[in-house]
């Protein structure tokens, strides 16, 4: 089955190497996937972290749009408590002066940081995402022609709008917007299933969109064995118990520098039940399970994210999905 392809990127940063690199790397996995056809790239925005260098999407989905021809290219998402909604659409309206129809507004609700981070960003603290997503669809549409306010410059086509989340909240409003909406299933797929029906229970059709448009957001990492793809896997699993479990800010390490470390048992259940959630191993077994699980869950496009500690381990686990999944 072909299935509809995306990457999002976070450019991860390894032990050993610099947000440079890793920022390089990002624009490099960006002219593989418009080389080899995948459907969009998008970009996220972190701050305050030593394993992301990706705190600006707007900036590089500039650069990743002027070295790429065909592929789309977005926010993964554009954090709304982070910007006012005039400013977004004037920062998308200029992307898409310059890129036209190839241009994705994928909104996120978080902050991308903690208090103390977000405090320093000047961020939103009010929950009025939704409000805000309503409001730069107005700016970027110019929907209110008597606004003395416009977002300038004024351009006759609009990006792809998408909601991005992990609860039913998101959903829902994604559903009675008529919006595109993408499912983070590897941020946390606890509400998964209860977000997917909330998405198709209540989606009203709009001018953008006449029926419901499900992405969703996997980590997947494939090899040509399993066993290869279980050792890549290693730095990613020891980056998350480190960073969301022992609370510590840290790179993606060394696969050489592992050998001796300890997990908890309660790490080890947590890492177990992980696997899960993911799809990790060999490249025509993995395969297959993305098919199933697109089947299960209607849904239209899998937007994946790969992390390996080697730059070029992940360009060759993207080939591989690719080829097992065209």
């Amino acid at each position: 089955m072909k299935i509809p392809l995306s990457i999002l990127c976070q450019s991860p940063v390894s032990e050993g190497m610099t947000n440079t690199e890793a920022i390089n790397n990002t624009i490099d996995l960006a002219k593989f996937a418009d080389e080899n056809d995948f459907k969009r790239f998008w970009v996220s925005e972190h701050h305050n972290t030593v394993a992301f260098a990706s705190a600006s999407p707007e900036i590089m989905m500039a650069r990743i749009a002027s070295v790429t021809q065909n592929i789309r290219v977005g926010s993964g998402g554009v954090l709304i408590p982070n910007f006012s909604a005039l400013k977004i659409a004037e920062i998308f309206n200029n992307l898409q002066a310059h890129f036209p129809d190839r241009i994705d507004l994928g909104f996120g609700r978080s902050s991308g940081a903690d208090l103390k981070t977000s405090i320093a960003l000047g961020s939103d603290r009010l929950d009025n995402s939704f409000n805000k997503i309503s409001e730069t669809i107005d700016y970027i549409s110019n929907v209110k022609t008597n606004s003395s306010i416009k977002a300038y410059p004024l351009v006759d086509c609009e990006p792809d709008y998408w909601v991005l989340g992990t609860s039913q909240d998101s959903a829902k409003f994604a559903a009675e917007k008529g919006l595109k909406y993408c499912f983070g299933s590897f941020i946390s797929s606890e509400k998964m299933m209860e977000s997917l029906q909330t998405y198709f229970q209540y989606f009203t059709p709009s001018k953008y969109l006449s029926k419901p448009y499900l992405c969703v957001g996997i980590f997947a990492l494939a090899s040509e064995t399993e066993s290869e793809a279980i050792e890549l896997a290693k730095p990613v699993d020891n980056w998350f118990v480190r960073s969301f479990l022992r609370k510590e800010d840290c790179k993606f390490p060394s696969p050489n520098s592992l050998s001796n470390f300890t997990y908890s048992q309660q790490e080890e259940m947590i890492l177990k039940y992980r696997k899960t959630t993911t799809f990790v191993g060999q490249a025509d077994r993995i395969a297959s399970e993305i098919v199933a699980f697109k089947s299960k869950f209607a849904i239209d496009e899998i937007s994946i994210i790969s992390i390996t500690y080697n730059h070029q381990d992940r360009i060759k686990s993207y080939k591989l999905l690719k080829e097992h999944l065209s």
